[in-house]
């Protein structure tokens, strides 16, 4: 399957994991809806590995390229019944820690306009968390002689804490699919905190250095494609074929595990659940203490909220004037400005509301925003396959401005929601064209700005769609 990957490395890793009973049901869950021929969905978040940048393929999207495209793929053909619709999201943005993803993971989770929840989850900010600092702010940040495995820790320990809560069913993967440079100790420090965190809670990790047959380096051209940060197809293959053995593993081995809590191998619950009357008992007390994990949680309280839903409920004229005015709360403002040219706020599909603009070209949409200690942006708008037009984000008497990409990165001909979450206190800014690229503003904290929506058109791609806007 792989010259670089060892299966039995990938067997030890099965035999020393004790997933969390809800964990086995979930993977048990996807297993079974596969064999079914049932819908799957699959959600990567993470950085730029988990992205794909660098991966390139012809015929096939970055998305696609991607490992996560990849494994998403591979499940398919494992469905007994050709009828499977494995669906595939990926929301890797480049530069994203753990810690920079988490107050805006509850939209972050969010799979489309759907209810149902994602069936997989793959998690992977391997290669932030190794270099950069947990929220860092300036490029200088992450240059340092060691990597802070508490920081790193701690806000894993977030992200597991608020996933198991918030998506009970859902199958978690925890991936590090990066390798070393010339440091190996930062490598392992990042690895072990991340290992400990999953251990603690029962969650499945991988870390595709432990899973290699010899050690892996950034100039190792078969297992990463040369001395590069974001590696060659290759090495996506290889970090997916890792997942495939992992879940072939998996399921053979818990096919013989003892009665939960019973030994040491997959079957076996980890320390602190029990199955009650009731389910499952609460989470286990944290291994990060109260003061540090505190500062690693979701945002569930956002400072500015634009949401079309609730405009759309307060029965406001749908045809929006500069003269609207935004409540006195920030936190409740529901009302963005028309600067100039045209938007407008009505529903082009039953039940999908958003604030809509057909043209012309550099119409502009203002939003009054406020920020807290630690500020965050996120940012959700229709992507379809044609006619979509891009929009350019920018803050008033800020430097620089991202581009929202109103036309999907893959092939598929559909219209879904995309959702864009930045870590607006960075002072780096990128604009790939696959929209992956940070999106840092320097933004201070606890601080209010104008933000400008600005529509892109093009011949033939007039439309732009926003659905939904929060700050933390």
């Amino acid at each position: 399957m792989s010259s670089v990957v060892s299966s039995e490395r990938v067997r030890q890793v099965v035999r020393e994991q004790r997933l969390r009973p809800a964990q086995q049901a979930a993977f048990q869950r996807v297993r079974s809806r596969l064999r079914r021929g049932e819908r799957v969905r699959v959600l990567a978040i993470g950085g730029s590995l988990l992205a794909g940048h660098g991966c390139i393929e012809r015929g096939l999207s970055q998305d696609e390229c991607a490992y996560p495209g990849r494994f998403s793929r591979w499940l398919a053909s494992t469905a007994s019944a050709s009828s499977t619709n494995v669906t595939y999201i990926n929301r890797g943005m480049g530069g994203l820690t753990t810690a920079g993803a988490l107050p805006m993971l509850t939209l972050t989770l969010q799979y489309n306009d759907e209810d149902n929840d994602p069936d997989v989850l793959l998690v992977d900010f391997g290669t932030n968390d190794m270099y950069y600092a947990q929220g860092w702010v300036s490029l200088h940040d992450h240059k340092r002689d060691h990597v802070q495995p508490r920081q790193v820790g701690a806000a894993t320990e977030g992200l597991v804490r608020y996933v198991l809560g918030a998506l009970p069913r859902t199958a978690v993967l925890l991936v590090e699919a990066t390798c070393s440079r010339n440091d190996s100790a930062k490598h392992t420090t990042s690895t072990e905190a991340k290992e400990a965190i999953a251990s603690h809670y029962g969650v499945a990790f991988l870390a595709y250095s432990r899973a290699l047959r010899r050690p892996c380096r950034f100039n190792d051209v078969e297992a990463w494609g040369g001395n590069v940060v974001h590696p060659a197809r290759s090495a996506h293959m290889h970090i997916s074929a890792m997942l495939q053995l992992w879940w072939g593993v998996h399921f053979n081995q818990t096919a013989d595990a003892p009665p939960s809590g019973q030994g040491n191998r997959a079957g076996a619950a980890p320390r602190g659940e029990q199955q009650t009357r009731g389910g499952m008992t609460p989470l286990e007390p944290p291994l990060t203490d109260s003061a540090l994990l505190s500062g690693f949680s979701v945002c569930t309280s956002p400072t500015c909220v634009y949401d079309p839903a609730r405009a759309m409920r307060q029965r406001q004229p749908a045809r929006l004037r500069s003269t609207v005015p935004v409540t006195a709360s920030a936190t409740l403002a529901a009302f963005p400005r028309v600067a100039s040219g045209n938007w407008s706020l009505y529903e082009d599909r039953p039940g999908k509301p958003g604030w809509i603009s057909t043209g012309p070209n550099g119409s502009t949409l203002e939003f009054d925003v406020s920020f807290s200690s630690s500020p965050r942006l996120a940012v959700v708008f229709d992507q379809s396959y044609e006619a979509y037009a891009d929009a350019r984000l920018s803050f008033e008497g800020v430097p620089g401005a991202y581009e929202l990409r109103g036309v999907r990165p893959d092939s598929a001909r559909v219209t879904q929601t995309a959702v864009v979450s930045m870590n607006v206190r960075q002072g780096v800014l990128q604009n790939f064209a696959n929209g992956h690229g940070m999106a840092g503003f320097g933004i201070q904290p606890n601080a209010r700005h104008t933000m400008r929506l600005t529509l892109l058109t093009a011949p033939s791609r007039q439309k732009f769609k926003l659905r939904y806007l929060a700050c933390c």
